[in-house]
C-alpha cells in the first residue's frame, strides 16, 4: 500500500528489482548495503536512502537488522529534483522514528498511520542531502548538537575527532560547507528561535540553553542571524 510507513527486515542476500513508486528506507538497528543505479552506499542509523520510481536497486542486510520504510506516490519537489540519493537524518526525524516504531509495532490504526505518514513527507522535506559524512565528522556534529548550551572551542572539537585543529578545520569545511564557529552559531540561533517560538522562557535563560551567559551578546548575535530582536518573539 502506497503513502504508508511499515518495518521491515530483509536477508543477507542480495535481492535486486524496481518498482513503481518511490521509496525511503530508514534503518532502525543495523546496516542496509545499497547499489542505486551505479552508486552504491553503506546506510546506517541516523541516514536514509531515497530510490525514485523505477529505480533498478539492490540490497541486502542482516537479518537482525530493522527499517523503517515509507513507500510514496510522490516526493517533495526539492528531492525529485536533486540528484541525491542519500539523506542525513535530523534530531526531529530520529525522535519520529524511535515515535512511529513504537506505534506501529503495537497498534494498527489507519487514521492514525495517515496522519503520521503526512508527518513523516513534511519532515521529509526537512532533510540535510548531500554525501556520506566521514565518521569523524559525524562526532563532532553529535557533540555540537547536545552541547549548545557549553563552550564549544576548536581544542576540545578536535580531541573528539582525533584529528589536529588544522586537520579538522580543513575537513569539517569539506565536509558541510561552512566553517566550524558559522555551523555552530547557525545551530544556536535556531534552537534559540525555537525555544523562544515554542516556550515561554524569557530571553536570559534561552542565551544560557544556547551557550550565551551574557543576555545582550545573545541579543546581537540573534538580531544580527536574523535581523530581529528575540524580544518580539
Amino acid at each position: 500500500m502506497l503513502n504508508k510507513l511499515s518495518i521491515r527486515c530483509y536477508i543477507n542476500k542480495i535481492r535486486c528489482h524496481q518498482h513503481d513508486y518511490h521509496q525511503v528506507v530508514l534503518p532502525l538497528h543495523g546496516l542496509l548495503d545499497i547499489e542505486v543505479g551505479e552508486r552504491s552506499a553503506r546506510v546506517d542509523v541516523g541516514e536514509a536512502i531515497l530510490i525514485r520510481a523505477g529505480q533498478k536497486h539492490s540490497f541486502r542486510a542482516l537479518e537482525t537488522a530493522s527499517f523503517m520504510v515509507a513507500d510514496m506516490n510522490s516526493l517533495p519537489d526539492r528531492l525529485l529534483t536533486s540528484s541525491t540519493f542519500l539523506l542525513r537524518l535530523n534530531e526531529p526525524m530520529q525522535a519520529f522514528l524511535h515515535y512511529a516504531q513504537r506505534q506501529l509495532e503495537t497498534q494498527a490504526n489507519a487514521a492514525l498511520e495517515d496522519s503520521m505518514f503526512g508527518l513523516f513527507y513534511l519532515l521529509l522535506d526537512q532533510l540535510e542531502t548531500g554525501h556520506k559524512l566521514d565518521k569523524r565528522i559525524d562526532r563532532v556534529l553529535a557533540l555540537i548538537r547536545g552541547k549548545l548550551d557549553a563552550p564549544l572551542d576548536l581544542p576540545l572539537l578536535s580531541r573528539h575527532a582525533c584529528l589536529s585543529q588544522t586537520q579538522l578545520k580543513k575537513l569539517f569545511r569539506q565536509q558541510m560547507g561552512m566553517g566550524i564557529q558559522a555551523y555552530i552559531i547557525s545551530m544556536r540561533m535556531e534552537k534559540a528561535r525555537a525555544l523562544l517560538t515554542h516556550t515561554d522562557l524569557p530571553v536570559h535563560q534561552v542565551a544560557e540553553q544556547v551557550g550565551y551567559l551574557n543576555p545582550s551578546a545573545f541579543t546581537r548575535r540573534f538580531r544580527l542571524h536574523f535581523g530581529d530582536l528575540p524580544s518580539r518573539y
